[in-house]
């Protein structure tokens, strides 16, 4: 399973202060975007092995192959990080749509990797708690091709009116090329001139992309899992 965000731009919420102290009014996306940032806070920061009892329900489902199923497998994780010295995560983008959370972070001083790793972390929310998560998890790499690293670029949201479009647009491109595999039609979804690509092994351009091209059709999952929010979209795939 691979989790990846295609954006027009990517932007950024705090991972540390909610909207409610800048005196604004916490809406429903602003309060599960800050429970999930607060949850990963909480057990890489704090180091917090109890934050499992808070944030996640008893039904919790684990999708991430890397983590044992249910709270016991959570808690066992939480109780491992929170035993590293080193232990820490730095959140770069957050991406809200209904009832889930996406949290693009970097993990540090977690033992089932050797160095930090970049994460896409998808919760599924439900009664204020999350009760279903999806991971995918690759290590820190040095900048690509384009001198671009995997967590850097915009981190302002932009375009709140576009964000049905820009969900239409991403789900027709995942059809389209990663699981009709028409290369020949990408210039119809990404405009060569303003297209930044983060991944760490491919550089800028269409052309680096088409070299990059699967060999395979990507399967989409359920639509669901294609979330989107103002300018971010992020979509979910899996190999088949």
């Amino acid at each position: 399973m691979v989790l990846a965000v295609v954006a027009t731009s990517l932007g950024t919420l705090s991972d540390v202060v909610p909207a409610q102290s800048q005196g604004q009014t916490l809406t429903t996306s602003d309060t599960l975007g800050a429970t999930a940032r607060q949850a990963m806070i909480d057990i890489f920061r704090k180091r917090d092995a109890t934050a499992v009892g808070r944030y996640f329900g008893a039904s919790f489902i684990q999708h991430d192959p890397t983590l044992a199923d249910g709270v016991a497998g959570m808690t066992s994780i939480a109780t491992e990080i929170a035993s590293s010295p080193t232990a820490d995560i730095t959140i770069y983008r957050t991406l809200v749509d209904g009832n889930f959370v996406l949290l693009h972070s970097k993990y540090q001083g977690d033992g089932r990797y050797r160095g930090p790793a970049i994460s896409f972390d998808l919760f599924r929310f439900d009664g204020g708690k999350i009760v279903e998560h999806w991971g995918g998890q690759e290590p820190e790499a040095p900048p690509n091709l384009s001198g671009r690293t995997q967590v850097d670029g915009p981190t302002v949201v932009l375009d709140r009116e576009k964000t049905e479009a820009n969900r239409t647009l991403v789900r027709a491109y995942r059809q389209t090329v990663m699981v009709d595999l028409r290369f020949d039609r990408i210039q119809e979804f990404i405009e060569e001139s303003h297209y930044a690509q983060h991944a760490s092994k491919i550089g800028d351009g269409i052309a680096r992309l088409r070299v990059e091209k699967p060999k395979r059709p990507i399967l989409g999952v359920p639509k669901s899992r294609l979330g989107a929010q103002e300018d971010q979209v992020a979509t979910q795939f899996r190999i088949n």
